[in-house]
């Protein structure tokens, strides 16, 4: 997986258009191959937002770059009047809190791939023989702060 990252400065009174933008351009017509995609707003400096995207491949990501002549996302922003700088990411390791999807295709063969993110309810692919394996685990973990009331122990 890769991961584009959109950075441009938007100026308060234009931060509706990019989002409105986002909401219909962006995310109401993501391409089949773009796994997701994010707006985000820094904290520490409002005027600076990001759209975020996980592609499935560097494959498709350039194989979109081709088809159009404009990317979306760089779109997006100047529609809110600001021209953004991207950088391309190599997803070395993925993972969600809560339901854990972690895709270890991508990560080389014979590498330890860490067992326990967060060892709350978790699913996660592999590779066996050469095929994706969907699997679920469920550990308790009695150092999860986010909500240890829901964690029971399963046979994993």
């Amino acid at each position: 997986m890769v991961m584009t990252v959109l950075e441009g400065r938007v100026p308060p009174e234009k931060v509706g258009v990019l989002r409105e933008s986002f909401r219909t351009m962006g995310i109401g017509q993501l391409p089949p191959h773009l796994k997701e995609s994010f707006l985000v707003q820094r904290v520490d400096d409002p005027e600076v937002w990001r759209i975020m995207t996980v592609w499935k491949n560097k494959e498709d990501l350039e194989a979109y770059r081709k088809s159009c002549e404009t990317p979306t996302g760089v779109l997006i922003f100047r529609k809110a009047g600001a021209e953004p700088t991207l950088r391309v990411f190599s997803i070395a390791e993925h993972g969600q809190h809560g339901n854990n999807q972690i895709d270890t295709s991508t990560i080389s063969k014979g590498r330890p791939f860490p067992a326990v993110l967060c060892n709350c309810v978790r699913s996660f692919s592999k590779v066996v023989g050469g095929r994706s394996k969907n699997e679920q685990a469920s550990l308790p973990d009695p150092t999860c702060k986010v909500n240890p009331s829901s964690q029971k122990a399963s046979g994993a």
